[in-house]
């Protein structure tokens, strides 16, 4: 009884984190297509919202798994986690230096993006790996 019930738990917080997923990317769309926002400044503020949407996904899952996997596999997700800051930090710090560099101010919109997709790629991983370990158990 206790696992059909997980299941359907299961089942329901999956289904409700897709639309939140999808509301994340389907807001950004909103936001880049209103006429208002051709602007540097107005994509930048859309892009770092979305950014910022992911990156709470992002927390979500990681604490999800933080509560669910034994304690030597907690570590090794930590220091998983605390590796791939350092990469996107150094990863942003490169992206921004070489896209500052280039003409043009929307250069500086394709390092908000690459922002964006770098945070959102590691959200999807982590629900990822939290989806396959809460189906399998």
């Amino acid at each position: 009884m206790n696992k059909l019930l997980f299941t359907i738990i299961i089942l329901i917080f999956n289904f409700l984190a897709i639309g939140q997923e999808q509301d994340i990317d389907n807001r950004l769309d909103e936001c880049l297509n209103k006429d208002s926002n051709y602007t540097t400044t107005a994509m930048l503020e859309c892009l770092e919202e979305a950014r910022e949407g992911w990156d709470k996904e992002l927390s979500k899952y990681y604490n999800f798994l933080m509560g669910v996997l034994e304690a030597d596999t907690k570590e090794k997700l930590k220091t998983s986690q605390l590796k791939w800051v350092e990469y996107r930090d150094l990863e942003y710090e490169f992206s921004n230096k070489m896209h500052t560099d280039m003409q043009g101010s929307m250069w500086l919109v394709v390092a908000a993006e690459r922002r964006y997709e770098t945070v959102k790629t590691r959200a999807l991983e982590l629900k990822n790996y939290y989806t396959t370990y809460t189906e399998e158990y």
